[in-house]
């Protein structure tokens, strides 16, 4: 019975000296725990000042570059309309996935209407671009902003291939619920090259598969989404 009860304190004494024991250890813990939450805040503090401060550089280069368009001839300033296109997909990728200031996914369909009526218009000034979208999904920021300078490259692409386009984006959904995007020519015979290296990078960091090429199509890509989540019934 003695080695049954051997663990138990013999004294009071003992006692009181495993009671504060443990109140220090509990104090350290609560300070350990404090210190982290501080950690924590003080860093998402941070990492929101980071992308304001990344927000408000890219606005300052892409006035700097609608300014410097404008000052030129039409027939001189193609490679400023294409950079000021470039630096508004990755703005206006931010400006959507910060705007309450904490970084969340980017709806495709929002994503590409802002794509289409403020950067690839500066590429095609005179042609619309049509946007069929039928399906609903998200992109984390990293991934939607190689899809977007993947549109811009393609339609630069285009632009010097075909004249006067008419030009179809679509999104849809393959077999495999994958987002399929494609940028099409309509009417156009052109034949596109092969895709740049700038191209397979932006595939790659997007998670991309490409589609056999056709006619008039410049970019055809599935791709994952965040698919929204299906309303749970009540039993």
């Amino acid at each position: 019975m003695t080695d049954t009860f051997s663990h138990i304190p013999a004294s009071v004494a003992e006692n009181r000296v495993l009671k504060k024991a443990l109140a220090k250890s509990e104090a350290r813990a609560e300070q350990l725990e404090q210190s982290l939450r501080e950690t924590v805040e003080a860093h998402d503090r941070l990492s929101k000042e980071f992308h304001h401060r990344i927000k408000n550089s890219l606005q300052v280069i892409q006035s700097y570059l609608a300014l410097s368009r404008r000052q030129r001839l039409p027939e001189h300033n193609t490679h400023l309309a294409e950079a000021e296109a470039k630096v508004l997909v990755i703005s206006g990728a931010y400006r959507m996935a910060l705007g309450d200031g904490t970084e969340h996914s980017l709806c495709v369909k929002r994503f590409l209407e802002d794509v289409v009526r403020s950067a690839l218009v500066l590429l095609i000034p005179e042609q619309r671009i049509l946007l069929s979208a039928t399906m609903s999904g998200s992109l984390a920021l990293d991934r939607a902003i190689p899809l977007g300078l993947a549109l811009v490259e393609a339609t630069i692409i285009g632009v010097a291939l075909v004249r006067d386009p008419h030009i179809t984006l679509g999104l849809g959904r393959n077999l495999h619920d994958d987002a399929r995007i494609a940028l099409v020519f309509d009417g156009s015979q052109a034949g596109f090259p092969p895709p740049s290296r700038v191209m397979l990078g932006l595939q790659a960091q997007l998670g991309a598969m490409s589609a056999p090429p056709a006619l008039g199509t410049a970019l055809d890509w599935a791709f994952p989404v965040s698919l929204p989540s299906a309303p749970t019934l009540a039993a």
